[in-house]
């Protein structure tokens, strides 16, 4: 039973590849990341003491926070499809029908 969160989980992981958002978001961050390189020459020679510095930590920053703002994008248009499609089409029936928590379907999904 503690493996049921994990198992939905993943049945919605690989239902979620298959949707063309999903290429079409990481191509934008592949896209991003690579213009986002021309951005660091704004740092104006700053530099701090440290293990990242200039250049460096602005491309750090930047492509950290390209990438936590795309995947909550991502999350939340995988999350909205998935479950509205399987109430639409009545699948998330035969789960809940099941002796499957409810918690555990939410958190798998």
């Amino acid at each position: 039973m503690f493996f049921l969160p994990f198992i939905i989980a993943r049945t919605t992981f690989l239902e979620s590849v298959r949707q063309p958002i999903t290429f079409i978001i990481v191509a934008m961050a592949a896209i991003l990341m690579v213009l986002l390189t021309a951005a660091t020459g704004f740092t104006l020679s700053f530099s701090e003491s440290g293990e990242v510095s200039g250049d460096n930590k602005l491309l750090l920053d930047f492509g950290l926070a390209t990438v936590m703002a795309l995947s909550v994008l991502l999350a939340g248009f995988i999350a909205t499809a998935t479950m509205s499609r399987e109430i639409e089409n009545r699948t998330v029936m035969t789960i809940v029908s099941k002796p499957v928590p409810r918690p555990a379907l939410v958190i798998g999904k």
